[in-house]
């Protein structure tokens, strides 16, 4: 189907080409019920897809009403596809719609079919497309209101940032000529923004600075008629910005009640524009944040290895700690009788040589060394070994173990074997 304001072509095709049917009529109601009468003369309208060169409108809609697959064709496609029909550029509405009944017939698997639409989102749509109406008037208007200031009033226009903003249009309605703002002074203007709730963190001085520093037209208008064409451009902003705020809560409201109000949520321009309104204390809602993720509790240590030695607790003896004096550790040649606290071996030592010349041992003062004394004496460790020796037994009481172990350190003299 070719559509058009007035007009609208229609062309049937059969699986193979073959032209069925084909007429042209107006668009009125009798032409619409006309057409969906001769539509389904040629076999039910759910077998019967339509394709036309928009996604919208009364047609589509009346369309998918009465059943029809509606199949929207692209312009630039549909276009770029023309040479399979010749090279002519010759353009009419019969042969657009037979050509569109042709692309349907060759490359309809290729695309996509409209589903009809809910009544929250046709409210949606019709919204969205008014203010998107009302935004583009608001920029016509703003650059109309830029353009008279440029020519009769240009420090005006440089006080603010923004001329469409509710500050500039008040400033604008209270001066409007250059005459008016003649005797603006810094506590007046500074007394104007707070009046205002002037947020643009810049000082009244600096803003005067701009209206003051700003070129003069050569021959002004008259102040009544310079008033008179900003007094109306700023009626004509004020007027759509509070359409634009209106129109901002309406969607918000029925942005909520739609059913895929979650997954339109994360779409950029549903955060701006439908969200905010929606959850604004105007329209009685409040958007209440996710929580955050709590922090996972701390995971519990893995169990040791039974195999695995575990460390040395810490000391919880109740006898107070004893502090005794740091002696060097000297070094002392070392003999083959002198006993070593430890794990016995099983294999026997073999005895000296006859010959044998001592040897200096390694000793430092490390902790847990047992060589502090003279040679071949051993001393008694400060702490029990972890293994005890084979032949030695565990005291019955460990408060008399640690008392000995506590006693005084007895030195006996070094004694030397001779064979």
């Amino acid at each position: 189907m070719d559509w058009a304001s007035t007009s609208h072509a229609v062309t049937v095709l059969d699986q193979g080409g073959t032209l069925v049917d084909h007429w042209t009529l107006g668009h009125t109601e009798h032409d619409l019920d006309t057409i969906l009468t001769r539509l389904a003369a040629h076999g039910d309208p759910a077998d019967l897809p339509v394709a036309i060169e928009r996604s919208d409108g009364l047609i589509v809609a009346r369309l998918l009403a009465a059943g029809h697959p509606v199949v929207p064709i692209s312009p630039g496609a549909f276009h770029a596809a023309r040479p399979r029909w010749g090279a002519a550029g010759a353009k009419s509405d019969p042969g657009d719609s037979y050509k569109l009944a042709d692309y349907l017939r060759t490359d309809g698997h290729r695309l996509r079919r409209l589903e009809p639409p809910d009544a929250v989102t046709c409210e949606l749509q019709a919204l969205v497309r008014l203010r998107d109406d009302h935004v583009a008037a608001k920029t016509a208007a703003s650059n109309q209101l830029g353009a008279l200031l440029d020519a009769h009033w240009p420090g005006a226009k440089h006080v603010f940032c923004r001329l469409a903003s509710k500050i500039a249009l008040a400033f604008l309605t209270e001066f409007p000529t250059p005459q008016a703002a003649a005797q603006l002074t810094q506590p007046r203007l500074a007394a104007f923004c707070r009046r205002h709730a002037y947020r643009g963190g810049r000082h009244p001085a600096k803003l005067l600075e701009r209206l003051r520093s700003a070129p003069t037209p050569p021959v002004g208008l008259d102040p009544a008629v310079l008033a008179q064409l900003v007094g109306a451009q700023v009626q004509l902003l004020t007027t759509l910005l509070a359409s634009i705020a209106e129109l901002d809560q309406a969607i918000g409201n029925r942005l909520g009640k739609h059913t895929k109000a979650r997954l339109l949520a994360r779409l950029p321009r549903a955060g701006q524009v439908s969200l905010a309104p929606s959850s604004s204390p105007r329209s009685g809602r409040s958007w209440t944040a996710p929580p955050a993720p709590s922090t996972p509790p701390a995971r519990p240590a893995p169990p040791r290895s039974p195999g695995r030695p575990a460390r040395p607790a810490a000391c919880n003896s109740a006898w107070p700690p004893t502090v005794e004096p740091v002696r060097p550790c000297t070094s002392s040649p070392t003999t083959p009788a002198t006993a070593h606290p430890g794990r016995p071996s099983s294999t026997p030592t073999p005895a000296p040589a006859a010959n044998a010349t001592p040897r200096p041992s390694a000793s430092s003062d490390a902790p847990g060394c047992g060589s502090s004394g003279s040679a071949g004496t051993p001393t008694p460790l400060t702490t029990q070994p972890a293994t005890a020796p084979n032949n030695a037994s565990p005291p019955d009481d460990l408060t008399q173990g640690t008392q000995a172990l506590r006693g005084p350190r007895t030195i006996q003299p070094a004694t030397t074997t001779t064979s």
